[in-house]
């Protein structure tokens, strides 16, 4: 069964058996925090329950641990984190990972990530277009961030350079959700930061390039998000959608964009077929009103003759 753990005045998880152990041999979670599972009348605190003294391989933890739940209650597929100096990116991006409507024969396919291949990725997040009227803005965003499946981050000098993507990111990945944050680089260059000599500005926010502990600290250990790019020469804007989609589905890059090109082309014969069906439709039209003249030039000319 999944447990919750009890923090900034909310519960958060689901997290499994191993996670918890994982969580308290790195001491990024204390015995004095309170813990529920969904069979307990009443919450615990986790130095209370002795069945986390026991430990597993650290082969078997680390691949647990690298596995996310997968609750029931998520309202977003995605989380978009932008500069709002790069809202014209934003609203691109949300619209075409709204928009997009997933191939037939990948429908309803299941994932490694216990959940069904949808038919379209609705909807999803982006602040202040989803954001009810309210004062508090940061709940808001904190709990939309824990509704959604995957972060994506729109990479730039600009977001690398903003207090409020970095939070966003730490907040995601605090819950466990390492493994679904996904970035769009549009500007920048990733981890230019590491070589301050070459004088170009780092794109990745300093919570993407890290991992975050479930304490919120940003550790040492370096991390290689899911990354498109959308700069001159790299993926270009189709392929990169293409490759966010992917990483939200659950699906292969390669297949997706090979069954994209075989819609397309079922789309373009379609087209053809429509154009010459349109063109011999005009042809014979033409034709009858041509007919119909010609007789009516004969009825004229009899009639003249009579």
């Amino acid at each position: 069964m999944p447990f919750y753990l009890w923090e900034r005045e909310q519960w958060v998880g689901p997290y499994s058996h191993q996670q918890i152990q994982g969580m308290l041999g790195t001491k990024e979670l204390t015995p004095e925090m309170p813990i529920w599972e969904e069979s307990w009348s009443e919450a615990r605190l986790v130095g209370e329950v002795q069945e986390f003294e026991d430990t597993s391989s650290s082969d078997a933890l680390q691949s647990e641990v690298s596995v996310t739940a997968e609750p029931m209650d998520y309202k977003y597929w995605a989380f978009i984190s932008y500069s709002h100096a790069d809202k014209r990116w934003a609203d691109w991006l949300h619209r075409s990972l709204e928009t997009y409507r997933v191939p037939t024969k990948l429908i309803d396919r299941q994932t490694e990530r216990d959940y069904k291949v949808p038919k379209r990725i609705f909807p999803v997040f982006r602040d202040r277009e989803e954001l009810p009227g309210s004062s508090d803005l940061g709940e808001n965003i904190n709990r939309a961030i824990q509704q959604s499946r995957f972060l994506v981050v729109i990479c730039s000098p600009r977001s690398a350079a903003s207090r409020w993507v970095n939070e966003e990111i730490v907040t995601f990945k605090a819950l466990g959700r390492e493994g679904r944050v996904l970035s769009l680089i549009i500007e920048g260059e990733p981890n230019a930061s590491d070589k301050p000599g070459l004088g170009v500005p780092e794109c990745f926010p300093e919570a993407l390039r890290h991992r975050v502990g479930h304490n919120r600290e940003i550790l040492p250990e370096r991390t290689e998000p899911i990354a498109a790019d959308v700069r001159l020469g790299k993926d270009g804007r189709e392929n990169a959608k293409l490759k966010l989609l992917a990483g939200i589905l659950g699906v292969n890059f390669d297949e997706l964009r090979q069954r994209e090109k075989q819609r397309r082309r079922k789309r373009a014969l379609v087209m053809s077929v429509c154009v010459l069906i349109a063109a011999l439709g005009v042809t014979a039209l033409v034709r009858v009103i041509a007919q119909q003249r010609v007789e009516a030039e004969k009825k004229e000319t009899q009639i003249r003759e009579q």
